[in-house]
């Protein structure tokens, strides 16, 4: 294993040469910069880290570190990078290899090189819940596939999902989400303003029900406390919530699920089940609604999940698949990151008063948000990128 070097296949004219998984030799230009910036050929050995034993890897040293927080792990790595480096390798139990890289413009420049055919070993879980499941035909979706088969998907989804006037569909959809959040934290704060309850697992709920609203084109209906027992949306909740939190523990630890079912795996498995029946039945229904709508309306427009219906490069199956990926992989994605936006905000008062002013000039005579309001919330837009 040798880290990285662009010198044996950059030629005098700036392009790079790399073989696709196929086998075949691509050819790709790169940023000028680059060409005298990596030159050298390092040994993966000469990476530094965390001694490595036998069998346990770097275990040794995480275990032994002072204060280590599994709940924040990240303190460790960012003691890793102040130790030996921008660039750092550590080996786990049961896990490859991984060579960790704090500089945003490493990561620039590993992310560009890669963009054609990225290889990505994550979620091994979830791939091998869906290659022993003959429904899915040996296809385990854009999150855990690569090379021709992530790109046969790849190429037909980003279209529709990437398309601004489709997110302009469920504006008003989606600020009701919001609105029923924001009712749901007001009711849980006590006497001094304060939330008791995790508000991580809060903005979960809010997250998922705006994943499903676009997935599923239906409400789920996560604020709803009194959900009752075995119904529809309770058991689109759970299996969500279920298949993320089994995912995350498979993809940690000793991977036993490799050698036989686990619990854990077999939660993963069942869960996976039941939102891929909920989505193939959403999909009949929709398709059934769509002939409808074509039938009784000339202007009518398909949204993002029956642009993808109506992609003659995807099958049902493919579809499917990806609204099963949608829906946790979602779910997390912007949960996390509406927490981070949240905190940095939280932590600088100035850019929050800028945010409320702008935010009352647009929206102050509280009719709503529509598209015309994107226009003028120029620093919201900046703020949140």
């Amino acid at each position: 294993m040798r880290m990285l070097s662009l010198r044996p296949w950059v030629n005098s004219t700036g392009r790079l040469a790399h073989r696709s998984a196929a086998g075949q030799w691509v050819h790709r230009n790169i940023p000028g910069r680059w060409v005298h910036q990596i030159t050298t050929v390092l040994p993966s050995t000469e990476v530094p880290g965390p001694k490595c034993y036998p069998l346990i890897g770097s275990l040794m040293d995480l275990i032994t570190s002072k204060g280590f927080d599994k709940e924040n792990s990240y303190r460790y790595f960012m003691k890793l990078f102040q130790i030996y480096g921008p660039v750092v390798k550590v080996k786990f139990p049961g896990q490859s290899t991984m060579v960790l890289i704090l500089k945003p413009e490493d990561a620039e420049k590993i992310l560009q090189l890669t963009k054609d055919n990225p290889v990505r070993k994550s979620m091994e879980a979830l791939k091998k819940a869906r290659y022993i499941n003959p429904y899915y035909e040996k296809k385990a979706g854009i999150v855990v596939e690569n090379g021709e088969e992530w790109w046969r998907v790849r190429s037909k989804v980003q279209a529709p999902v990437l398309k601004p006037q489709n997110v302009l569909t469920y504006l008003k959809d989606m600020d009701q989400v919001t609105l029923d959040f924001l009712d749901r934290i007001s009711r849980l704060r006590n006497s001094e303003g304060q939330i008791t309850v995790n508000f991580q697992e809060e903005l979960s709920k809010w997250a998922l029900e705006s994943i499903c609203l676009v997935a599923l084109n239906q409400r789920v209906q996560c604020f709803d406390p009194s959900l009752p027992s075995g119904s529809q949306p309770e058991l689109i909740v759970k299996a969500a919530q279920t298949l993320m939190n089994a995912v995350k523990e498979c993809e940690t630890g000793l991977k036993l699920w490799k050698i036989f079912p686990t619990k854990t795996f077999t939660q993963l498995k069942d869960s996976m089940e039941i939102l891929t029946k909920t989505c193939e039945a959403v999909v009949h229904k929709m398709e059934k609604e769509m002939q409808e709508k074509e039938a009784n309306n000339s202007d009518y427009q398909p949204n993002m999940v029956e642009q993808l219906i109506l992609e003659p490069g995807l099958s049902h199956k493919d579809v499917i698949t990806f609204m099963v990926d949608l829906i946790p992989g979602g779910t997390e994605t912007t949960s996390d990151n509406a927490a981070v936006l949240l905190y940095l905000i939280a932590k600088n008062p100035r850019v929050q008063a800028k945010l409320q002013e702008e935010l009352d000039c647009v929206l102050g005579d509280g009719s709503g948000l529509c598209h015309q309001c994107l226009g003028p919330c120029e620093f919201s837009k900046r703020t949140h990128i």
